[in-house]
């Protein structure tokens, strides 16, 4: 009884959930709330503001959608409050993707595969242009070595601060006539960013296949997904919301009658992470003072706002 836009947009929905919980908490919170999360998925009316398919295309067999899920900041971030999960609010930042491998074959498989696997975590791979200028100053070696001077070349060609740089290895054991060959797949990951000196991540996969073909299609995405995890699960409990330390604190504005730049300040501290709302407690004729309700320790408050400038 269900047509097939119904069911197309309510498995986006699911899958929009899917990649909300990979952005916002870890593995570890997300097994270990689990039946927490199956509520809120049950409950969606609640959590999504509003869903609007972008395209859709008909077939004999099959019906695709796009489809924009937004979600309700405040309905979410209560949520997880409530049960004093710790949680990410802050995005990952778009990073520059450089991959190193053995073969060109093992290159160019696993750069689809972490591209679309990225997705579902939230995080943004730029891929490098690979003209002249990348082929003279983009290296696998200078992105792993984190030399300033490398890091403010991406900085200007691409407007990142962060690069990606990955080496995958797939290697094999001959086999016998009675066994197929046996495949590892290892890979090592290593993300510069100005001011930040973050350990190497790795990840391992290994099998026996018919072939190297059907070896890469079942490896590669396994090793993809654990750097991927690792990676969103680092940045996630470097920016984590701690929901036990909510609490209010006064915040004095003084914008002497600069209006334009008061309200942009008041859009900007929305943003900051564990930003849960605010209250005017007085007012004159040139400054502000409110009240912030905010969830984590008053010198991370203090310093993001120092980050905007004001």
């Amino acid at each position: 009884g269900q047509t097939p836009r119904n069911i197309g947009l309510a498995k986006a929905e699911n899958r929009a959930f899917t990649i909300l919980f990979n952005r916002m908490l870890t593995r570890v919170n997300q097994d270990f709330n689990r039946d927490f999360l199956d509520i809120l998925r049950r409950e969606k009316k609640r959590y999504i503001e509003r869903s609007i398919v972008r395209s859709e295309r008909r077939r004999l067999r099959s019906f695709q959608m796009t489809v924009d899920i937004t979600f309700s900041k405040k309905e979410v971030s209560e949520a997880f409050a409530r049960t004093g999960m710790a949680h990410g609010q802050s995005e990952y930042p778009q990073s520059l993707l450089v991959i190193k491998a053995n073969t060109q074959s093992n290159l160019d498989k696993f750069r689809a595969i972490i591209l679309t696997t990225a997705k579902q975590y939230g995080i943004s791979l730029a891929m490098p242009l690979g003209d002249m200028d990348d082929m003279l100053n983009l290296t696998w070696e200078k992105a792993k070595q984190a030399d300033p001077a490398f890091q403010s070349w991406v900085h200007n060609r691409y407007g990142l601060q962060r690069t990606w740089a990955v080496y995958i290895n797939l290697i094999s054991q001959p086999g016998d006539p009675s066994n197929p060959p046996y495949y590892s797949a290892t890979a090592h990951l290593i993300e510069t960013a100005q001011q930040e000196d973050n350990p190497p991540i790795q990840a391992r996969s290994q099998g026996t296949f018919p072939s190297i073909k059907q070896a890469q299609a079942a490896l590669f995405p396994t090793v993809a997904k654990q750097l991927l995890q690792q990676a969103g699960n680092r940045w996630i409990s470097n920016h984590s919301v701690e929901p036990t330390l909510r609490h209010h604190i006064p915040l004095r504005i003084v914008h002497n009658f600069n209006h334009l730049r008061y309200e942009q300040f008041l859009q900007s501290l929305q943003l900051i992470p564990g930003f849960s709302g605010f209250t005017h407690q007085s007012m004159t004729a040139r400054e502000v003072i409110i009240q912030v309700d905010y969830q984590g320790r008053d010198h991370t408050l203090l310093s993001a706002i120092a980050q905007l400038g004001v």
